[in-house]
């Protein structure tokens, strides 16, 4: 922004498949709040099979940031079901770093979230 054009840092990797989910989660830094949280949990399957957008979205409250996840994991089971080992794709690291964290702050019942961290695929990959 500061040069006023864009600077490509490397260019996308998308894996060749059928159909794949474009991933994004949105969060607040720690020093705003008591916990590094991800209020956004964002998604999309776009390809042979495109599907609407789904949000995952974190409400107020002491439940709130917990029930965001689980809501983020009923939505990945559910495009698991439909699609099979679908590429989750995102831009970078954070996505796959929040989604260790929240593995390691909610758990993960049946495996489905740790099926997205190792189906997912960063476009700068």
């Amino acid at each position: 922004m500061a040069e006023g054009r864009e600077i490509v840092l490397a260019q996308p990797v998308v894996p060749v498949s059928d159909n794949y989910v474009m991933f994004d989660l949105e969060g607040m830094p720690p020093h705003l709040d008591e916990l590094d949280k991800v209020y956004l949990r964002g998604k999309q399957v776009f390809g042979a099979e495109p599907s609407d957008y789904q949000a995952a979205v974190a409400s107020f409250g002491p439940d709130g940031d917990r029930q965001g996840w689980f809501d983020f994991v009923a939505q990945c089971r559910v495009i698991f079901e439909a699609h099979g080992d679908i590429p989750f794709i995102h831009w970078h690291h954070y996505e796959t770093g929040k989604l260790r964290a929240y593995l390691d702050r909610y758990g993960d019942v049946d495996g489905i979230a740790e099926r997205v961290r190792q189906r997912a695929s960063g476009g700068h990959a």
